[in-house]
């Protein structure tokens, strides 16, 4: 049961890390899109609307930033479970040769 448990843990945390760096990688490449395209309306834009734009560039950044603090916290809730997980583990193997002993 211990030697299945931890095959699937190891699964688990292979997808969830490959999940991670395809969706880091979009996220940045959209990030980047968008950014250019606000720049492109920016120089096209009529006079007098730079406060908008710089209002909407602020934005952005303020929502990159969160992003960025979710990814973070995702990445420790993670690492934490993982833990959790390996110390679980490690006293079930260790459980289970106490009783075989016994």
């Amino acid at each position: 049961m211990t030697v299945y448990s931890r095959q699937m843990y190891d699964t688990a945390s292979a997808t969830t890390a490959e999940f991670q760096k395809v969706s880091e990688s979009t996220v940045s490449e959209l990030r980047s899109k968008f950014i250019a395209a606000i720049d492109t309306a920016a120089k096209t834009a009529p006079a007098g609307t730079e406060n908008a734009v710089a209002a909407v560039k602020a934005a952005v950044a303020a929502a990159n930033k969160a992003y960025e603090g979710a990814q973070k916290a995702m990445k420790r809730a993670a690492e934490t479970a993982g833990a959790s997980f390996q110390a679980v583990s490690a006293n079930a193997t260790k459980s289970a040769k106490v009783k075989r002993a016994a």
